[in-house]
């Protein structure tokens, strides 16, 4: 079984000036070598490291080979974003791997026309290699700093690869953001909680697990997200004076680090999903760079009165620049 680490190893392998001159004499053979693989899916690549003083492109190529009949069902240029999470404070942003911001502006308001039925003696297969442009597309600020890149085709995702911009000034980190949401002050099990329950998954070695409840009480939408996490601790989610979260059984947390994560729920054709961003608490004894942090989540997306219309989504949670999910969420 061909993986998408495969694809990255194997037909991503580009060297740094093949990156910044990836014309059709590099990209057509490579594409040809990913139609003979079974796969379906999509990878990127990019260059690990970017000089920014000599570069004004970062080039993420994207590697993806489909079914006529998926493409027909769920295009890929009305259904590609890109995922780019700042991994200097944190920050993650989205938007259309196809459309930069500029065009976005200027396109003004486009109607809806009926689809035709599904023509017959579509492809079995059809490979691409496109370069997209994060640069623009996300609105990058051309700094010295550290990028994790992705994209998501509705219910596929992309592996991510992590770009440094060096320049000739320092890296420098934020420190850790406030907590957000803020806990429930009654503890376990009361929603935000940010302690292990019965409805958190167990911890993964490295990585996410999530799982969601939909619910109706007293006629509002409930949507819950349980979830734990592993992962090494960076500069950014270091708090940088003590932080305790107090309850109200006498007990205290103390906070060791904030990991920002973000859930992302995404409808067929949207231009963009809908962001939530929290800043999760993980409690214990205080961290340093590199140690592992450990921890947990539980939170009600819909809290501040935000209603999903009947339809299908897909649910994605970006955290440390990965990209978690799909889960499909069917709401009648």
């Amino acid at each position: 079984m061909v993986t998408t680490n495969d694809i990255v190893a194997n037909i991503l392998n580009f060297d740094e000036e093949e990156f910044f001159n990836a014309d059709n004499s590099i990209m057509g053979p490579k594409e040809e070598l990913l139609l003979d693989l079974e796969y379906f899916g999509l990878a990127v690549n990019a260059p690990p490291i970017i000089n920014i003083d000599t570069r004004d492109l970062l080039p993420l190529i994207m590697a993806v080979q489909f079914s006529g009949d998926r493409d027909w069902d769920i295009p890929l240029k009305d259904n590609c974003i890109l995922v780019g999470t700042n991994l200097v404070d944190g920050t993650v942003t989205f938007a259309k791997a196809f459309v930069s911001e500029k065009e976005m502006k200027s396109r003004g308001i486009k109607e809806k026309t009926p689809k035709e039925p599904k023509p017959e003696g579509l492809a079995m297969e059809a490979a691409q290699l496109m370069e997209l442009d994060p640069k623009d597309c996300l609105s990058m600020e051309w700094d010295p700093g550290i990028w994790a890149l992705g994209v998501i085709y509705y219910d596929w995702a992309s592996n991510s690869v992590e770009v440094t911009l060096k320049g000739n000034e320092n890296i420098v980190p934020s420190s850790a953001r406030p907590v957000s949401p803020e806990p429930n002050p009654d503890g376990k099990g009361v929603l935000p909680c940010f302690l292990p329950t019965e409805q958190t998954p167990q911890p993964p070695e490295e990585g996410l697990k999530f799982s969601g409840e939909l619910k109706i009480e007293n006629q509002k939408q409930i949507l819950n997200f349980f979830g734990s996490f592993v992962l090494p601790t960076r500069d950014f989610h270091l708090p940088v004076e003590k932080r305790v979260h107090q309850y109200t059984d006498g007990s205290q947390e103390n906070i060791a680090a904030v990991i920002p994560i973000t859930l992302a729920i995404l409808g067929l054709n949207w231009e963009e999903p809908l962001q939530y961003d929290w800043a999760v608490p993980v409690y214990g004894a205080p961290l340093a760079p590199g140690m592992k942090a450990l921890g947990f989540f539980s939170i009600n997306a819909l809290a501040e009165d935000d209603a999903l219309a009947p339809g299908k989504y897909m649910i994605y949670i970006v955290m440390d620049g990965k990209i978690f999910g799909p889960k499909a969420l069917q709401i009648n």
